[in-house]
């Protein structure tokens, strides 16, 4: 009895580490600009979710160490299901529309996309049978398929993505990766900087979603003098004026 008892204190104790570790694994840096999104993808892809399946990842190595990890195989039916590592999600998509990466994905053809089933550990777990999402993201180095974890990929509900981000997919993000670049924050040039040098637009990640002007209306593009700029269309223009006012509302708020 005594060291049953202490089986399932250690058992417990093992349970609470990993959900430490899985609380604690999974932290991404700033929020990036889909125009950024897009240029560092290796394909960008409008697919279907057909199938949503979880299973036991064939590479995951148990611990062995039995100093390290006592054997908990009698407590719980195994300690694998409470390993965020040892499971993967697959999804089975068709791919409506191919944006960039047409060596990797082909229209009109279903792939296979894996990710991690904790999103503790980045994986993305929320697709859904039968909706359609804008996915880009980078191939695993090593064999080449479709992987997405939260950090490194891009993915948005389709019916979400605005039209002037469609307009950017299909027109401006990709011919300006290498002449525009974007960067968080506000953006200052010395005095005395040639327009042409100035290639830079400043992004301010921390809007609230109705107020991410930059990320709804716009993309960073060479601007007539040849420095880089945000695009200023009628719905650009519109929201930042919204944004202006409010944030004049507030400043009044506080005296």
């Amino acid at each position: 009895m005594a060291n049953s008892g202490i089986i399932s204190c250690l058992a417990a104790l093992f349970v609470f580490m990993l959900e430490l570790q899985v609380l604690f694994a999974c932290q991404c840096g700033m929020p990036k600009h889909p125009q950024t999104s897009f240029c560092e993808s290796d394909y960008v892809i409008k697919v279907k979710i057909i199938e949503k399946t979880k299973f036991k990842d064939p590479d995951y190595v148990e611990p062995t160490d039995d100093a390290l990890y006592p054997s908990f195989d009698n407590i719980w039916g195994g300690m694998d299901e409470y390993v965020p590592e040892a499971h993967k999600i697959k999804y089975i998509a068709y791919v409506e529309k191919v944006y960039k990466g047409e060596q990797y994905a082909t229209r009109k053809t279903k792939i296979e996309i894996e990710t991690s089933a904790s999103s503790g550990i980045c994986g993305i777990t929320y697709l859904k049978e039968g909706e359609r999402y804008l996915i880009g993201g980078v191939l695993d180095d090593d064999t080449k398929e479709f992987t997405i974890a939260l950090c490194n990929t891009w993915i948005e509900k389709f019916e979400d993505v605005t039209k002037s981000q469609r307009q950017g997919i299909k027109r401006f993000y990709k011919k300006y990766c290498t002449q525009c670049a974007i960067e968080t924050g506000d953006i200052f040039f010395p005095p005395g900087v040639p327009a042409k040098m100035k290639r830079i637009c400043g992004y301010p990640p921390f809007n609230r979603p109705e107020n991410d002007c930059e990320k709804n209306f716009s993309a960073c593009v060479r601007q007539v003098d040849g420095s880089c700029g945000w695009m200023k269309n009628k719905n650009y223009k519109q929201c930042v004026k919204a944004r202006k006012d409010q944030k004049k509302k507030q400043r009044r708020g506080k005296f």
